[in-house]
């Protein structure tokens, strides 16, 4: 016995494997990846070192400078 096809049924897509990615992109993503780790070690590094405060300080001093006030 044969199934009855049902009208109007499309049949799934066929799932083709991907290619790998060309070359370049995988080295601009893993040095894109790399700046993300080298930018966040910094970050922690002065947050260890106290360079919050010394930023937020010329900030300020910046701000009053810039209104006339410092």
């Amino acid at each position: 016995m044969e199934k009855a096809k049902v009208s109007g049924h499309k049949s799934a897509p066929e799932i083709l494997p991907q290619a790998a990615p060309p070359f370049g992109i995988r080295i601009k993503n893993l040095a894109a990846a790399c700046a993300l780790v080298l930018g966040a070690a910094f970050i922690v590094f002065g947050i260890m070192r106290g360079e919050q405060r010394i930023v937020l300080q010329k900030a300020i001093r910046i701000c009053l400078e810039c209104i006339g006030i410092g």
